[in-house]
């Protein structure tokens, strides 16, 4: 990988601040999975919409930057998503003088949970990633395709992954829930297209590193 001092300080700033983003979306999205929403009729975990930042900005600075940097993102956050569940098993565990039962419903995650969340992260991103760069080798002039079908088809293996592991045998119609998250989802993927178009519209002011 070529070094960051061979881009523009516009260029590092803008990697940061997509960086930024994608991890925010990243964590938030672990922390507000408790809460179910509802959009348009769908049910939803709340974390749909920050995760599906995440996969925005990854195929951003994908487009921008190129796969060796995208991919270097995804591994960061996996490292960040360890580090922030490990962080918060330690302060759960550590005793308070005060009552903390409602800070312990908030940020309690079971053990199961936690290995389906980032055992769904690393697999899916990647493929994010992956089926992003080899679509854009085929089609390069067709953002709108690599950006959705990309997103959509990762996202359909994190739903699978994500819920067989962490909800097999305790759910009992867990193919209605798989498709329910999903099809939210694809809403979700298909809405982020004019973000992507926009914050890549000037693609050719950038370098791959």
């Amino acid at each position: 990988m070529r070094q960051l001092n061979s881009l523009s300080n516009r260029q590092i700033y803008f990697l940061i601040a997509c960086s930024c983003l994608f991890t925010a979306g990243l964590l938030s999205s672990n922390f507000l999975a408790s809460k179910v929403i509802c959009v348009c009729g769908l049910e939803m975990p709340s974390a749909t919409i920050g995760y599906a930042l995440t996969y925005l900005m990854t195929d951003v600075i994908g487009e921008l930057y190129g796969k060796k940097v995208a991919n270097r993102i995804v591994q960061f956050g996996f490292i960040c998503l360890i580090v922030a569940c490990v962080l918060t098993r330690l302060t759960l565990l550590l005793p308070s003088p005060y009552d903390s039962n409602a800070f312990s419903q908030v940020f309690s995650m079971s053990t199961r949970i936690f290995i389906a969340s980032i055992v769904a992260y690393i697999i899916s991103q990647s493929t994010d990633v992956y089926i992003f760069h080899k679509i854009r080798n085929y089609s390069p002039k067709f953002k709108f395709i690599r950006n959705n079908v990309s997103t959509i088809s990762s996202q359909f293996l994190d739903t699978i992954i994500f819920s067989f592991i962490g909800f097999y045998g305790i759910v009992p119609n867990i193919w209605g829930m798989i498709w329910g998250v999903f099809i939210a989802k694809i809403l979700l993927a298909l809405c982020d297209t004019p973000f992507f178009y926009l914050l890549t519209r000037k693609r050719n002011d950038f370098q791959e590193i």
